[in-house]
């Protein structure tokens, strides 16, 4: 009976898994050719912030749809991606870590990219909101079973909401957009792989 149950739930796993691909793949077919460039282009300012930081791997690789895959061997060997960073009340540039902790709200001083295991609010702050007139990107790359939405040290389960004017891009843990867990209104909202 037990194995029966457990099959049954790794089938249902596999089954949503499979749904997410398929959504997402659809979603990316569908887009327009101006759609893309315009994604490309916006992502050259992602890229330009992470070589001036010194990345140890090509910055491009992040804008692939495997890129998590691609890169693990990278990101198992970056010593920030074991550690927490609290990022300031007015953010810009790169912020790299395994936990980013954000305060209850952000505001973007400048283009910002965060690469990270987990998002979390910081205290008892359960919404994040961030907001500004430029890019934000946000990769995360954290295992999907262990990361539930955003969970503060209680484990109360909030969401992260982006509202700027500038390119927004969000991509890493498709289920986190899905759920509505975390949402951007700016001017993209790319919320694949």
């Amino acid at each position: 009976m037990l194995r029966i149950c457990c099959l049954s739930l790794l089938l249902v796993g596999m089954v949503q898994i499979y749904a997410v691909r398929a959504s997402m793949t659809q979603s990316l077919s569908n887009a327009s050719a101006a759609d893309i460039k315009r994604r490309k282009e916006a992502f050259k300012v992602a890229a330009k912030l992470l070589t001036k930081r010194g990345v140890p791997f090509n910055p491009n690789l992040l804008n692939e749809f495997d890129w998590r895959e691609r890169l693990a061997p990278t990101f198992a060997l970056m010593s920030e991606l074991r550690a927490t960073q609290r990022v300031p009340d007015a953010l810009s540039g790169v912020f790299i870590a395994d936990v980013v902790l954000f305060p209850e709200r952000v505001k973007l001083q400048g283009d910002t990219v965060i690469l990270a295991r987990q998002l979390a609010p910081e205290d008892e702050n359960v919404d994040v909101t961030i907001e500004g007139d430029h890019a934000l990107f946000i990769f995360t790359i954290g295992d999907p079973p262990k990361i539930f939405g955003t969970k503060n040290q209680r484990g109360l389960v909030g969401k992260i909401t982006v509202e700027t004017s500038g390119p927004c891009l969000l991509k890493g843990q498709a289920w986190l957009f899905l759920h509505k867990y975390i949402s951007c209104n700016g001017i993209g909202e790319w919320t694949y792989r």
